[in-house]
């Protein structure tokens, strides 16, 4: 190239400027790794998962972690969560949803904090600290449309059925008491009782279990209580036939019926 048509010196570097700047525009944008200040909806799944297993190995008993190691819960959570994220991504892209990187920041900080005290009580998506149900924000108000538990106020989306692509309404609440057959009809936090047929209230740690689905954290068949353990099922964990459907890997979170409850906070392993 002759010597009047080469780039000078400052025009190079202003160009690889401005190409740095785009490309990390478009990291963030992307959620490549969360922004400075907080965590991007593309490393939420980690972090999160980080934070929620180094309490259950710091708080938790033996009995309650069972077989499980750091890696299998660290893996089996951030796997779930990933599922979960894209979930998250569908919603906000409709202007259902909105994701704050900072408060998932606060909220991961704040789930690092809890004391063991309160983490043995049960640590779950319905019992984890304010920030964090402010930094995944439902925006559906009751008689809007939904596709899934998080768009809405009442966190409970009726009539969604996305392998036929049909879209459910926000209730406008809670399914306590609501006539169930299976726990897909009651809304986040709740659980089918097979004994009255009706949705209630999901049980804390140290309550007494005998499946799975009745606790926010995971059943320990050996004690017949609910766990303080979060995330990954307890080694000798009940097995029936609904436990082994949510451990059939990532797609607990469908599970064949309509988009559905992102209940991570248990039975992930």
């Amino acid at each position: 190239m002759p010597t009047s048509e080469r780039p000078d010196h400052d025009t190079m570097q202003a160009t690889a400027g401005a190409v740095a700047c785009l490309l990390a525009v478009a990291a963030v944008a992307l959620g490549c790794g969360g922004s400075e200040s907080g965590v991007g909806l593309g490393a939420f799944p980690s972090k999160y998962s980080q934070a929620l297993c180094a309490q259950n190995f710091r708080c938790c008993s033996a009995a309650d972690i069972g077989g499980n190691t750091m890696m299998d819960c660290t893996d089996t959570n951030t796997s779930t969560l990933e599922f979960f994220a894209s979930t998250i991504a569908d919603s906000q892209s409709r202007g259902r949803v909105k994701y704050d990187a900072d408060l998932m920041q606060m909220c991961v900080d704040a789930i690092a904090a809890m004391s063991c005290e309160d983490w043995a009580l049960g640590f779950s998506i319905t019992r984890q600290p304010a920030v964090c149900d402010a930094a995944v924000a439902p925006k559906v108000a009751p008689g809007g449309a939904c596709r899934d538990d998080i768009d809405c106020t009442t966190h409970t989306c009726e009539g969604a059925d996305l392998s036929a692509d049909v879209e459910g309404t926000c209730a406008g609440t809670s399914s306590l008491g609501k006539a169930c057959t299976g726990s897909a009809d009651c809304s986040i936090g709740f659980y089918c009782d097979v004994s009255t047929s009706l949705c209630a209230a999901e049980k804390g740690a140290g309550e007494p279990c005998e499946l799975e689905l009745e606790c926010a954290t995971s059943c320990n068949s050996t004690t017949h209580q609910c766990s303080c353990y979060a995330g990954c099922a307890v080694a000798g964990a009940d097995t029936s036939p609904g436990l082994a459907v949510l451990l059939a890997g990532v797609a607990l979170l469908s599970l064949g019926r309509r988009a559905r409850r992102h209940r991570f906070g248990k039975r992930l392993a």
